[in-house]
């Protein structure tokens, strides 16, 4: 799914949980018309005593979450990738095979003395 349609499918979950239709924990547990309705409006809120007590997410509602949720992440790895190229953008002695065993190794002794020394 692109992200634009990711990005439009979770805006439309966020303006109906705005202006979403509301439940009490009586009605829920008495009716059963919020079944007709919930797949309408995608999300619904629970209210017990006059507060939030949860919310109701269809099928095509809790796609949306995790879709949104898989775009994030992707897009938090793809700041992470840049970050780390950013960061090594001007180290020219890569290190590999052998030499860089080495390298690990005489790294890892010399934060062992320094932990031994402190």
């Amino acid at each position: 799914m692109s992200p634009e349609a990711v990005l439009e499918k979770a805006n439309a979950v966020r303006t109906k949980v705005k202006a979403t239709k509301h439940i009490t924990v009586t009605e829920l547990a008495r009716s059963k018309a919020w079944r007709e309705e919930l797949p309408q409006c995608d999300v619904m809120e629970i209210i017990d005593h006059g507060a939030n007590a949860g919310w109701l997410v269809s099928s095509l509602g809790m796609d949306a979450i995790l879709d949104t949720i898989a775009y994030l992440e992707e897009r938090l790895e793809q700041a992470s990738m840049a970050a780390i190229v950013n960061a090594r953008r001007d180290y020219d002695h890569w290190l590999e095979g052998d030499e860089l065993a080495q390298a690990a190794l005489a790294s890892l002794d010399a934060k062992a003395k320094q932990n031994w020394d402190d």
